[in-house]
């Protein structure tokens, strides 16, 4: 089937995607070169059908979301990326998608975040029942990537994300509110979230951080535009494709960056979520995006019994190591340790209201976290 891939009303490319898979087969020649996505030129400026293909199938949700199965089969769909189709490629994310080449849509008229869009999806997704013989795919929910169970909904006229736990802990929605309670004092850009309690479980909810004008560039789509120099480290190689493109304060925001993941363990800060904003209109870079997804935290999934300070350095941006990747921060002088004296406090009113985590957990995440505080302010001290 022939598509134009599309960014808001541009036509960037025309593409040829197998119908039942989902997947792009071949690519003609660009009609317009800025406007494709970032990272898919090849070292000689040209659209590379490898990483062209590599970045559509990031559009499609993950074959390891818990429901995905069960959703393809009530679809009678082959592949999660042949989803994608249903509702033209459209996302919360960034403002590409396809038009078919018979036809003359808008983007005005069908992108989800001005137009409103089907809970089908989000329900089968989370496994929940669906009546009736048809449903409806038309939503972004099947271009949200990332491995918990969630779902886009608008609440009061704003399209918000909500995601579930995994586990008889069911912790990572807990552990979002109380990231997010953590960066608000330090005065860190974020993206807030709160707790929702459904069918005695929780869930994290949060406004999408994006407008109908902008668009979420991951740091993986950066690092793409640039050769990785031999001996250069992926810190440095960040910092240079950013500097390249334009993208300023992005060593302050990595700092920050790197200081909350240490405090509150964050296990999974991948280069899938931090990154930059884009004008998809103007193509201007408007600087970092806020920090988001930071569920995976807090010895999420550590049994009671093992969580220490020191079990919750396994990092993943740059350096293996929690406390090893804080030697890449260039100034603590923004940090204000003393915003967290209260940190237990926080820790408890936040793990108070679940059912799945008991006292004794509770009162060691909280002590654990304490203890990391108190190391991260030694450890600023000798840098100043």
């Amino acid at each position: 089937m022939r598509y134009t891939l599309m960014h808001k009303n541009v036509p960037v490319i025309d593409l040829t995607i197998n119908g039942e898979l989902g997947n792009i087969t071949s690519a003609d020649t660009p009609h317009s070169l800025g406007h494709l996505p970032i990272g898919v030129l090849s070292s000689d400026g040209v659209p590379d059908l490898l990483r062209l293909a590599k970045w559509w199938k990031h559009r499609a949700i993950p074959p390891n979301r818990p429901g995905l199965e069960r959703a393809l089969n009530r679809l009678k769909a082959q592949a999660p990326l042949s989803l994608v189709l249903h509702c033209n490629g459209l996302s919360l994310s960034d403002q590409y998608w396809i038009r078919p080449k018979a036809d003359n849509m808008a983007w005005e008229d069908i992108n989800f975040f001005r137009q409103p869009f089907a809970e089908d999806m989000g329900k089968l997704l989370l496994e929940k029942a669906v009546p009736g013989d048809r449903v409806d795919w038309v939503s972004p929910d099947c271009t949200t990537d990332g491995w918990l169970t969630k779902r886009w909904e608008i609440i009061d006229g704003v399209r918000c994300l909500t995601k579930g736990g995994t586990g008889p802990l069911r912790q990572e929605p807990l552990n979002e509110a109380l990231a997010a309670a953590v960066m608000r004092r330090l005065g860190v850009a974020h993206v807030d979230y709160t707790v929702v309690w459904e069918g005695g479980l929780p869930y994290s909810v949060c406004p999408n951080f994006l407008s109908p004008e902008t668009e979420f560039v991951t740091a993986f789509q950066i690092c793409e535009t640039r050769p990785l120099a031999p001996g250069s480290d992926l810190y440095a190689h960040y910092l240079g494709c950013c500097d390249a493109l334009g993208i300023h304060g992005i060593r302050d925001s990595l700092d920050r960056m790197i200081v909350v993941d240490y405090i509150i363990a964050n296990s999974d800060r991948h280069y899938g979520n931090f990154g930059a904003i884009r004008n998809a209109d103007t193509l201007e870079w408007l600087g970092p995006a806020p920090l988001f997804d930071n569920g995976t935290s807090l010895w999420n999934d550590t049994p009671t019994i093992l969580i220490a300070p020191a079990n919750g350095n396994r990092s993943r941006a740059f350096f293996r190591n929690h406390y090893d990747q804080l030697i890449l921060v260039t100034s603590f002088d923004w940090l204000d340790i003393s915003t967290l004296d209260c940190i237990e406090d926080m820790c408890a009113e936040v793990f108070a209201a679940s059912l799945h985590i008991d006292d004794e957990r509770r009162d060691v995440i909280c002590r654990a976290t304490r203890k990391r505080l108190e190391l991260l302010q030694r450890y600023a001290v000798r840098q100043k």
